[in-house]
Order: structure tokens, then sequence, then C-alpha cells
């Protein structure tokens, strides 16, 4: 078998769109007051860590890794696996990090009308450097995201079935 579950497909491709809807909103709120802008973005950020830890769990518990149908070089093989970590760690980092920031700020963290706030302390210096970890992080994350892409159009310029694994 050559390809991913359905479930695998699934949640990577919802997790696509999420990342990429946090992008743009989090871009946008950096350049407006519009407090919808933020309760979207917060909204959309709980409910990818509940996909992303969900996908998570899937991959080391219930996902079939298909097989290559063609032999990979090392050095690449080792380049995507990096690369797919990075995807993971950055995503996870920027998720907890706009969480913690915001509650250790004592802001709200909207969850579709829900306030998911942790119970934490008013720590404005721990809610700053978490804030910074989040908008540095999220340069290292579109960083993967150009690297993977390029991953990908390079298996489809070279017709050698790694991208159909997903699709």
């Amino acid at each position: 078998m050559y390809k991913y579950d359905l479930t695998s497909k699934l949640l990577h491709w919802i997790s696509v769109i999420l990342i990429f809807t946090m992008i743009c909103l989090g871009f946008t709120a950096s350049f407006t007051d519009n407090y919808s802008v933020i309760w979207f973005h917060k909204s959309f950020g709980i409910t990818l860590l509940i996909i992303m830890t969900f996908r998570l769990i899937w991959r080391f518990t219930k996902m079939h890794k298909p097989d290559y149908e063609v032999k990979i070089a090392l050095p690449k093989l080792v380049f995507a696996k990096f690369i797919h970590f990075m995807l993971y760690a950055s995503v996870f980092t920027m998720l907890l990090s706009g969480w913690l920031s915001s509650s250790f700020a004592h802001y709200p963290v909207p969850f579709w009308g829900l306030n998911v706030s942790l119970p934490v302390p008013l720590i404005k210096s721990v809610s700053h450097f978490l804030w910074d970890v989040h908008t540095t992080t999220i340069y290292v994350l579109i960083t993967c995201i150009i690297l993977h892409m390029i991953g990908t159009t390079y298996h489809f310029i070279n017709k050698d079935k790694i991208l159909e694994r997903m699709l």
C-alpha cells in the first residue's frame, strides 16, 4: 500500500486549511484593532490545537505509514523527516505560546463562545516572553511550509508518486 489512510489525509488537509487561515488572521490582527479578527484567530487556534493533538495521537497509534514506491536518497529522506518534525514542532509551539501568552496576560481566549483561558497568575513578563516566542516562531513555520511546498513541487515535477500518497 502506497497511500495514507483517509483519516490521515483528512487530518492533513484540515490542518493545512486551518494553518493558512491562522496565518492570514494572525497577520491581519497585527494591523488592526478589530477584536473579531483576534476572536476568530484564537478560536481557530484552539480548534487547530485539538486537530493537531488528535493528528499526533493518530500518527503514533493508528496510522499506517505507506511504503515509498521509489528509493529515496538518505540525505533527502533525512531532510524531509527534519522538515516534517519542524512543521509539527513549530505548529505546536505557535499554538501553545499564543494560548499561554494570552492566559498569562489575562486576555480572553475564545473558543467559539467559550473562554478557555488557562487559570494562571497575571505575569506580564512571562506573557511578553511567550508572545515573543509566538511572533518569532511564525517565521520558522512559514520557512518550513515553503520548504515542504518546494519538496512537493519537486516530487510533482519528477512524477515519482511521493506526492500521490497524500492525495
